[in-house]
């Protein structure tokens, strides 16, 4: 019995070891597509994602804050082509919106709802690292 379990326990650790260099096969892989599409090292990051996090957290405002358009465009912008600049204005059209909700309403729920929110957009963005 001792033995049979030595033995599954060897093949699992096996198949793990594998597992964990297949990761890094595919990570590797897809840093080198990304220099390929965009020219330069950037982490792996889904753009859509940014925009529905943006999306989320204008929900969890009740009403607090509205989807500005300039906002949403500059975060499309930044979507559609992925330049320091680009990435730049949508970060600097995040922390207006922030600002401007929290002169509004510094207490309130949902105030600190958007804002939690908000917070975890601009943190996606400046976690692009972009030349």
């Amino acid at each position: 019995m001792k033995k049979s379990i030595k033995v599954a326990s060897k093949s699992i650790q096996a198949k793990l070891k594998s597992l964990e260099s297949d990761a890094d096969k595919l990570d590797k892989s897809s840093k080198t597509l990304v220099k390929k599409i965009t020219g330069h090292d950037a982490p792996l990051i889904k753009f859509t994602n940014i925009e529905s996090q943006y999306m989320a957290a204008i929900k969890k405002s009740n009403g607090l804050v509205n989807g500005k358009p300039s906002t949403v465009q500059a975060l499309k912008k930044a979507e559609k082509d992925a330049s320091k600049a680009k990435v730049a204005a949508a970060i600097a059209a995040m922390e207006k919106d922030v600002k401007e909700a929290k002169g509004q309403n510094k207490d309130d729920k949902a105030f600190k709802a958007y804002a939690v929110g908000a917070n975890k957009v601009i943190s996606s963005l400046k976690k692009l690292k972009i030349s």
